[in-house]
């Protein structure tokens, strides 16, 4: 039954309703209490081994999920910033800022970039020059690891987005939401979190429907399922995070720029949700997909021993101490 609801909702056209307010606007309220069994990703209650398969998947899937959705964003092009009219001690600390950020400074970069927001307050400077230093400051804050500072600063942006949009579906919305979610997720407030995620899908769903061939938005509507698949995951919702990756998986296959590394990703990671649910034979038919999926890209994923073992590769060396296996260094399935 599962194997049908997957395959059907991996092929179905999915139309949502518009969503009347930002996700952000939810109330934040605590995650539910968890029965033992259940897991949620870093939740106490969980039982210690369902933490070791939850952080087995986890480590498996954003290790290969975040570290890799550059791959998403290649194809993703953002609005370039326009710094003219800026007052001059604004326009020199945003140039400060910009060289500590290539040196590798974050901390120092955030900094000088949160002067120049505050200088550029106090001079008057129009509203969507200040959405642009909300949104450099929450970024450079997030990068440091100071996801609470930097949720304020997204959603002034994003508030700024929607009113100019009056509220209809944008790429940029999407792309700032989907910051967001994560940076709450990090905060461990998880109702919020999985708000944004579903909220995000939403919306790249209606654009990539007004525009089916917006290369632009099929990344985003990509980024979003793998994300809103891999949050789930770690929530243990293994069947709705596959049906999502699945989709991510099918929508990188047909990409125009053809993403077969990112379609290879996300099937790994569907087959092991789907592992988690018992159903084994769906889950070995993405595992497959995922091999050679992989071997048609230049992007090194990495499977278990089990895995491999599965696939009938017998030859094995070991690529890391944890028994991850690189698929440049086995034979060839085909």
């Amino acid at each position: 039954m599962a194997s049908a609801v997957l395959r059907s909702a991996a092929r179905a056209a999915c139309r949502v309703s518009a969503a009347r307010h930002a996700w952000h606007t939810v109330r934040a309220v605590q995650p539910p209490h968890l029965c033992p069994g259940r897991c949620m990703s870093g939740h106490r209650t969980a039982t210690s081994q369902n933490r070791k398969g939850l952080a087995w998947l986890i480590l498996g899937s954003v290790g290969m999920g975040v570290g890799g959705f550059h791959l998403w964003k290649d194809h993703y092009t953002h609005k370039i910033d326009n710094d003219a009219g800026l007052p001059g001690v604004v326009a020199n600390l945003i140039a400060s800022s910009r060289k500590a950020q290539k040196a590798g400074d974050i901390a120092a970069a955030s900094k000088l970039m949160d002067s120049a927001l505050h200088y550029a307050v106090q001079a008057g400077v129009e509203k969507s020059k200040l959405a642009m230093l909300h949104r450099h400051v929450g970024e450079l804050q997030m990068a440091a690891g100071d996801d609470a500072s930097a949720i304020p600063h997204l959603t002034e942006v994003l508030r700024e987005v929607l009113i100019r949009n009056k509220g209809q579906p944008d790429a940029t919305a999407v792309d700032l939401s989907l910051k967001m979610a994560h940076a709450k997720q990090r905060l461990r407030k998880y109702r919020d979190a999985e708000a944004g995620f579903r909220w995000c899908v939403e919306q790249a769903e209606y654009l990539v429907d007004a525009n089916p061939k917006d290369t632009n938005a099929l990344s985003l509507l990509g980024m979003a399922y793998e994300q809103r698949g891999i949050f789930l995951a770690g929530q243990c919702k293994f069947e709705e995070a596959a049906g999502l990756l699945i989709k991510a998986s099918n929508l990188a296959r047909d990409h125009p720029s053809n993403l077969n590394a990112v379609a290879a990703r996300c099937a790994l990671s569907a087959s092991r949700c789907l592992r988690k649910i018992d159903d084994q034979l769906e889950a070995a038919t993405w595992l497959r997909d995922a091999m050679v999926l992989s071997e048609a890209s230049s992007e090194m994923l990495e499977f278990t021993y089990e895995e491999m073992r599965e696939l009938g590769c017998t030859q094995l060396k070991p690529s890391t101490s944890q028994g991850r296996m690189n698929t440049l260094q086995v034979p060839s399935i085909r």
